[in-house]
């Protein structure tokens, strides 16, 4: 049996936080970890649309998260770009970092001081040991549930988190209907994006997804008797 994909909209899951100090774009990093979670990462045209909505008229200067080698803050992969039409490249010889203005990128060098964008997810690794039924009740309880991971943008989140963990994987709130046959997520959502590791998920019953906290971070399917951290949504 097949379950139906919806259009997931990920706005309740991250918000921008726009910082009007200036700042190199490694100090506006270190602030945003500080302080919130990373700089902003624009991943395709509609997140690059959302964060220009958020952007005041004067077209000022704002870090994102795109720098040097072109990859992202988090060290997610960078395929979408938005360059201003006719923008200079600058010299591979200086530290090269990103900069938007309405909507439009830019390179700088990345010891400029500029405005910059910080986003905060709503993700939270909690480092008990737990099994997964245990989990689900505690984010049920205390937060608003065990973590749903139904796109590509949400995945690059949850690693992040991960990383932090005390135990080699990480329950998800992903498990499988022995009934219906099928893995899906604890909020109804169908499995539509996968990140298995090669030889998952399988089929069987009691087993519950992990995502690993180093190495690939790929999702596998384990026990849900085994005692792990967990990541839930705020």
């Amino acid at each position: 049996m097949s379950r139906t994909c919806r259009v997931v909209t990920e706005s309740s899951t991250e918000r921008y936080i726009l910082i009007t100090e200036k700042k190199n774009w490694t100090e506006a990093q270190s602030y945003c970890r500080q302080h919130h979670t990373d700089l902003v990462s624009v991943r395709n045209r509609t997140e690059n649309e959302k964060v220009k909505d958020r952007l005041p008229k004067p077209r000022v200067n704002w870090w994102i998260g795109l720098y040097k080698n072109w990859k992202w803050s988090d060290q997610s992969k960078s395929s979408y770009r938005n360059w201003k039409t006719n923008s200079d490249h600058l010299n591979r010889e200086d530290r090269i970092c990103t900069a938007v203005s309405s909507g439009e990128w830019k390179e700088k060098k990345c010891k400029q001081k500029c405005h910059f964008i910080c986003y905060e997810d709503n993700l939270i690794l909690v480092k008990q040991n737990k099994t997964w039924d245990e989990a689900l009740t505690y984010c049920r309880q205390h937060h608003d549930d065990l973590v749903s991971v139904p796109t590509e943008t949400l995945q690059h989140w949850v690693k992040r988190r991960a990383e932090s963990a005390s135990t080699g994987h990480v329950w998800l709130g992903l498990r499988f209907s022995c009934t219906l046959r099928f893995w899906f997520w604890v909020n109804s959502e169908g499995l539509c994006y996968d990140n298995w590791a090669l030889g998952n998920p399988g089929n069987e019953c009691r087993h519950t997804g992990a995502i690993e906290s180093r190495n690939g971070q790929k999702w596998k399917s384990l026990p849900e008797t085994k005692r792990l951290n967990f990541i839930c949504s705020k």
